[in-house]
């Protein structure tokens, strides 16, 4: 008798677990059939996201003058190499001696430990802003060293972005160097 009831007890049991269970599984089936389950976003929604983005930038781009963003670094660079490579030449030329009209600054990272030269850690600090070295030229009036860069195109003349100058002598710089 005893074994009679601790059966119809855990039969009882298992019963009432899988009405329950039934139960929930039919409910979830009817809230799934009223509405899909959505697990990311569609095709349409991204490539509607993609078309904002790409709007936004290209009125940002429009909005921004990349050229005089350019010229302001350029000029800025300018600036700052003028006295920082006028005085690694000094030094340079204290140590080695003096350096020939149109002599490229590229022969400064260039080590002379017999004459206690060591070039700079830095590449960047000898070159123009279009990634060139700049060169010396020497006075012909007065013998003054200046330091100077053939512009954008590397050759001699040109204009604009093109012009030679001297980044030592204001006097030569092109129009677009000269703004504050």
């Amino acid at each position: 008798m005893i074994l009679w009831n601790l059966f119809r007890r855990t039969k009882e049991k298992e019963d009432a677990c899988s009405k329950k269970g039934a139960a929930r599984l039919a409910g979830r089936r009817a809230n799934l059939a009223g509405k899909k389950s959505r697990r990311g976003i569609t095709l349409t929604e991204m490539a509607v996201v993609l078309l904002i983005i790409g709007t936004l930038i290209g009125i940002l781009i429009a909005v921004i003058d990349i050229d005089a963003l350019k010229e302001k670094t350029w000029r800025v660079k300018i600036k700052t190499d003028s006295l920082r490579v006028q005085n690694m030449v000094a030094e340079y030329e204290r140590a080695v001696g003096p350096m020939e009209s149109d002599q490229s600054l590229a022969v400064l990272m260039e080590p002379n430990e017999e004459k206690g030269w060591t070039p700079p850690k830095k590449r960047e600090s000898i070159l123009d802003p279009w990634n060139q070295p700049y060169y010396v030229k020497k006075s012909e009036e007065d013998g003054s060293t200046h330091i100077c860069t053939f512009g954008k195109d590397r050759r001699e003349g040109g204009a604009k972005y093109a012009a030679d100058f001297c980044i030592t002598d204001e006097a030569t710089f092109p129009p677009w160097a000269k703004k504050r």
